[in-house]
């Protein structure tokens, strides 16, 4: 069995023993460990492209509402820059300000939500009905998490809903 596959890390050591130089050189197998370095800078590559370029607005926060990462669609949908972004709470995109503890309640009580309705504001402050799907994800033993999110703009959908219940109210 050759050794062309295997990857070595080599270490060098020079002492000296009664004014006799002494050479040391240290062979440490550490394939195993560079294949799975490869294979999760490629995971990590694969979430990457999935976060910057999907279709669907996503961010990601810390507990206490700190963008800490935000993809294209997520500027599209709130018309905010990446950088003006950062310097925002997430609570400042909130129609109500205090819906974003309602929020994080249910987050840590259940670890997710799904389709969670809220009015989100772009930076112009046009209202947004707003879907939620995210998640908790730990950082520590601490306690410390962030939240992982996708927000759809359902404001559109909400208005066409509301045409068809009026016009069936009109029927009646």
């Amino acid at each position: 069995h050759g050794l062309d596959d295997r990857c070595f890390e080599l270490k060098y050591v020079r002492n000296e023993i009664m004014d006799e130089p002494l050479h040391t050189l240290i062979f440490n197998d550490i394939t195993t460990r560079k294949k799975h370095e490869i294979r999760l800078r490629e995971s990590e590559e694969k979430y990457r492209k999935l976060f910057d370029e999907g279709r669907v607005a996503r961010s990601t926060t810390t507990r206490d509402g700190r963008l800490i990462n935000v993809n294209k669609e997520m500027l599209n949908l709130t018309g905010y820059t990446r950088e003006e972004l950062f310097r925002l709470k997430a609570e400042e995109l909130y129609v109500d300000p205090s819906e974003r503890s309602k929020y994080i309640d249910q987050l840590e009580r259940d670890t997710f939500v799904r389709d969670y309705e809220i009015q989100f504001k772009k930076k112009d402050g046009t209202p947004m009905d707003c879907m939620i799907t995210s998640s908790v994800h730990p950082v520590t033993d601490s306690g410390e998490y962030f939240i992982q999110g996708s927000i759809h703009d359902v404001t559109e959908r909400k208005r066409m809903e509301n045409k068809l219940k009026e016009s069936q109210k009109m029927e009646v």
